[in-house]
């Protein structure tokens, strides 16, 4: 009988010569080193599987609270994104993994419609019609195009690269990632960095290349993000027609950071258009903290400060060497515009957030 090592050695065998991109690696390398490319390629499909489950848990935990941070598009795109590499990858067992990756990412997209109890029915009818449409797009183009395999990874992949990007920007506006599971962003970083690395190791096209390096520069800045922006003062975020954000005030208690009642304190506004009034007359304000502490910088300590540039280290060092790397692999001029467009986009959001800012803050004074 064979054991369980037995298995796995023959597993492993059966996917590295029945693949082309690994019969390749057995011509130039060792059956050692073409089983830790395989071993790679499968951890990166394991945390894109499983990355959202932490992401689950955080939901079912804060149920409520935390809803308005989580982009409806992000989870949108990312379904549409896994519907085409899972019939892309069809027949291999790289779609199971993937399609562990849809339903977890069909549960999050329920937990928002169950759990978001300020957003009005009507809105809610809307966005499942919306959402499922967008699918049912997807699976036509899928429908047509099902015999063009790499056509449907491709996009697949773009899309992926893609997905961040309004996340990024409510992050922003929200100036908190609470919302968020670490965990789950982290996952989700290392399964691009493990499909980075081995699809370099394969020579595989440069379009699945660029979109990795895309994907896994927004979860970096992600990072950066739940870095920059301070939430352990953070105790609500609500979704509703005008929430003003007081600093540094508990939502449950009305009390700042230092037990006492927070008054002369400059309110900020950030308005979501999701909730229908029972009058039409009727404002909602909703009082939450901001990432706004009131513990004066002089008196945080200096070990907090190190790990702090620390991390915005790490995060930058990272990058750096993700792009030469990328440089290095294709040497090509061109290749320069790759980091730049993030650079753009990422500017485009911060000025949308500004501008978006302003404008709430002024119609916040005219009202009041």
């Amino acid at each position: 009988m064979l054991n369980n090592t037995d298995i796995l050695e023959s597993t492993l065998v059966k996917s590295i010569f029945n693949n082309p991109n690994n019969k390749y690696c057995v011509e130039r390398f060792s059956i050692a080193r073409c089983y830790l490319r395989a071993f790679v390629y499968m951890l990166a499909y394991l945390c894109s599987a499983f990355s959202l489950l932490p992401q689950i848990i955080h939901l079912f935990n804060y149920r409520t609270r935390y809803i308005a941070g989580i982009s409806y598009i992000w989870i949108i795109i990312r379904v549409l994104a896994l519907i085409f590499l899972i019939i892309g990858h069809v027949f291999k067992w790289a779609s199971i993994l993937e399609l562990m990756a849809f339903i977890s990412t069909i549960a999050v997209f329920i937990q928002i419609i169950l759990f978001s109890k300020n957003l009005h029915r009507q809105n809610k009818i809307n966005l499942i019609i919306i959402s499922v449409s967008i699918w049912i797009i997807g699976l036509i183009i899928v429908f047509f195009f099902r015999k063009q395999k790499d056509l449907l990874i491709n996009i697949g992949y773009i899309l992926l690269a893609m997905q961040m990007l309004s996340q990024v920007l409510l992050n922003s506006l929200l100036r908190t990632t609470k919302a968020l599971s670490k965990f789950s962003i982290t996952l989700l970083a290392m399964s691009d960095g493990f499909l980075f690395s081995i699809t370099l190791a394969n020579h595989s096209q440069l379009l699945k290349l660029i979109a990795v390096y895309y994907s896994f520069s927004l979860f970096l800045f992600i990072f950066l993000q739940t870095v920059i922006h301070n939430d352990e003062h953070i105790h609500l975020i609500s979704r509703s027609t005008h929430a003003v954000l007081t600093p540094g005030v508990d939502i449950f208690t009305g009390l700042d950071i230092n037990g006492v009642q927070s008054i002369e304190q400059d309110s900020q506004m950030f308005s979501i258009e999701d909730f229908e009034l029972t009058n039409g007359m009727d404002i909602v304000y909703v009082p939450v903290t901001t990432n706004k502490s009131s513990i004066q910088t002089d008196e945080q300590t200096s070990m907090k400060k190190c790990v702090w540039y620390a991390k915005l280290g790490c995060i930058f060092v990272i990058e750096i060497i993700v792009t030469i790397i990328l440089f290095g692999y294709i040497w090509s001029l061109w290749i320069i515009f790759v980091p730049i467009s993030i650079l753009v986009i990422l500017g485009i959001f911060f000025l949308l957030r500004t501008r978006l800012s302003d404008l709430q803050t002024n119609h916040l004074k005219n009202i009041l």
